[in-house]
């Protein structure tokens, strides 16, 4: 019988125990469904009591969302136009190991080069493999520009095997 006593008194006190959490939530979640604007007091929320990333533009008033707009900036500078590819001529083999380096035409004129790239072309030989691909500069009024684009570039190994190659580079006209 004690045995008996003992099980009752633990299942009478698990049960009590979860009606309690029950209650506690259920509270929680009424309290929190019946919370308004009106039971608020004015000028009594804080930044601290809004998690960040809650409030949305849509939720300020007219007045603060013109508050936000600030005064227009100066005119920037006109920037990148007038982008164009360029090849340093007819295209060539390439037996081995050689460099090509290809020119932005007008490169004096504020047209830099922006990228560059090699083309495959032709049954001659193995597609060309490109070590290195960078860009050249020249100092032109007081500062490194870069104003071509050279290539490390391998092809076949004899003139049988020579690799037929169209190296290009991206320029624009940089105001």
């Amino acid at each position: 019988m004690g045995f008996t006593r003992v099980l009752k008194s633990r299942v009478v006190a698990v049960g009590a125990g979860a009606a309690v959490l029950a209650l506690l939530a259920g509270g929680a979640g009424y309290a929190a469904g019946e919370i308004t604007s009106k039971d608020i007091e004015n000028d009594t929320i804080r930044s601290g009591d809004v998690k960040d990333g809650a409030l949305k533009l849509r939720d300020l008033s007219g007045w603060t969302q013109e508050s936000l707009q600030g005064q227009q900036g100066q005119a920037g500078t006109d920037g990148v136009s007038g982008y164009f590819a360029a090849a340093p001529g007819p295209n060539g083999y390439v037996v081995g190991t050689e460099t090509v380096t290809v020119m932005c035409p007008g490169y004096e004129n504020g047209r830099y080069a922006l990228s560059g790239g090699v083309q495959h072309w032709g049954k001659a030989g193995p597609a060309p493999i490109i070590h290195e691909s960078y860009p050249v500069s020249e100092f032109i009024d007081g500062e490194y520009v870069a104003t071509g684009w050279k290539f490390t570039v391998t092809g076949g190994d004899t003139e049988q095997t020579k690799t037929g190659i169209a190296p290009w580079v991206v320029c624009a006209q940089i105001n």
